[in-house]
């Protein structure tokens, strides 16, 4: 069946991108992966994740926080205004003693003037209180928080794994849906080559009738049933080329962007026969399907979250201090500082706290059916897959067959016509039997394909 095949010369440059008049498979799914937006919306979800840890780790770090105030008062607080007047009063009463004990110095009362001048002394006058400033460096430090940090980082790194694999899976997608477009144009172009090809052997047979008809061999019906039967095939080729417009206008809205007009698929499909067992490919759908580690990683993530929720039932110790001035005039003001461990206890919260775990219970609960049922529907798609590509490859050999008996019969009908022997019903009826075991043949191929990157895709098997 080589002849049947075709292949096309390497790729040349096109505009400022690489393309050629054969483009590979392989090619227009990077383009694709290339454009498409879900996987760039992934790509910025793994981007915020990672952000978040930068904010998780934090958590473990103590907490530096510097602050200051300035405030101005428009009149003086009652309390300043008192400790000013009783320190006048003092000044006052110190001086009077202290002239009294003078004036009455032969008196008997000068000892005592003397005595209350002595136990008063000048004290300098509070200032107005109309200016306050302050300035303190305080700091915490958690030592225990009944698990919470570990848990909110361990939550952190399993969103990051899962957005990294709702990446693969949005390349697995595009990559399948990609394929399957670009072998949609391979089938529109191998149906078009058919009929092309059934088109040249009609005009032959045409050409023939007509030289026979004209030496009297045949009569006329023979030329108009060639010709009703060009006509028909003209129409063919018409419908197989709109066929091949489509389909290149469906790849390029697969891809997100549109391939050169003339650009051809590879037609050249070499079918295999699988080699392993369904088991074997069960086995290697439920190691490697996507979907089902993103179900395994939400399950740790629940498990997590519970953690988070269960450390609210459980003490808080940090180490607190600070460091600080504060006063009317910062720069005569001595500094104050302290430290110590402080620690909380939510010993009674309604029950609000026990019914958030119970259910984060009942969330791990639900991932883990989810877990089960993806198994079983994975289960379900590898085994279709499976006997579909079996049965594809069965196909293709009774289409082979088929193919290779239709053309020798058209061969053995255009020698019997050519030599005045056959009949020109034998002729067109040797021509539909080619056509149809061309486009049998076609489509089993094509069935082929859309088995083979079914079973690829069930048994998550793209990376």
């Amino acid at each position: 069946m080589k002849n049947i095949l075709k292949t096309f010369a390497i790729m040349t440059l096109v505009g400022n991108c690489l393309y050629s008049q054969v483009v590979e498979v392989d090619e227009v799914v990077k383009l694709a992966i290339n454009n498409n937006l879900q996987i760039k919306i992934v790509e910025d979800d793994i981007k915020i994740n990672n952000d978040k840890k930068g904010q998780t780790l934090a958590l473990y770090k103590p907490k530096l926080k510097l602050s200051g105030g300035y405030i101005h008062l428009n009149e003086m607080p009652d309390i300043v205004e008192v400790a000013r007047k009783l320190g006048q009063l003092n000044n006052g009463l110190d001086l009077a003693f202290d002239k009294l004990a003078q004036v009455y110095s032969t008196s008997p009362y000068s000892l005592l003037y003397s005595g209350l001048a002595n136990g008063l002394s000048q004290v300098e006058l509070q200032d107005d209180g109309l200016n306050y400033s302050s300035v303190k460096l305080s700091f915490e430090q958690p030592l225990y928080t009944g698990g919470k940090i570990t848990a909110v980082n361990k939550q952190v790194d399993i969103s990051i794994d899962i957005s990294e694999l709702e990446k693969q899976k949005s390349i697995s997608d595009i990559t399948f849906e990609t394929k399957k477009a670009y072998y949609n144009v391979v089938l529109a172009k191998r149906t078009l080559n058919t009929v092309n090809e059934i088109y040249k052997d009609v005009e032959k047979h045409l050409s023939e009738a007509n030289s026979y008809y004209k030496a009297g061999i045949v009569s006329e019906l023979d030329v108009m049933r060639a010709k009703a039967k060009l006509s028909e095939v003209k129409q063919k080729i018409v419908q197989a080329e709109n066929a091949v417009d489509i389909s290149k206008a469906y790849l390029n809205f697969v891809i997100g962007k549109d391939l050169p007009k003339d650009f051809e698929p590879n037609e050249t499909i070499v079918p295999t026969s699988l080699n392993a067992s369904y088991e074997d490919v069960e086995k290697m759908a439920l190691e490697n399907r996507i979907e089902l580690k993103i179900y395994e990683k939400k399950s740790e993530l629940a498990k997590e979250n519970k953690k988070v929720i269960s450390s609210q039932n459980k003490p808080v110790v940090a180490i607190q201090g600070e460091y600080k001035y504060e006063g009317t005039d910062l720069t005569e003001e001595d500094p104050q500082w302290q430290i110590g461990i402080v620690g909380s206890w939510n010993i009674y919260t309604g029950g609000s706290t026990s019914s958030q775990v119970d259910e984060a219970s009942s969330t791990i609960g639900k991932v883990q059916n989810g877990i089960e049922l993806a198994k079983s529907s994975i289960k379900i798609d590898v085994k279709k897959a499976y006997l579909d590509m079996v049965n594809s490859v069965e196909s293709i050999k009774v289409a082979e067959q088929t193919l290779t008996q239709a053309t020798e019969a058209n061969r053995m009908a255009s020698v019997s016509y050519s030599t005045g022997y056959g009949s020109s019903m034998e002729k067109m009826d040797a021509e539909a039997f080619l056509e149809q075991a061309k486009n049998t043949y076609d489509n089993a191929i094509n069935q082929y394909i859309v088995a083979k990157y079914n079973l690829e895709k069930a048994t998550g098997m793209y990376y």
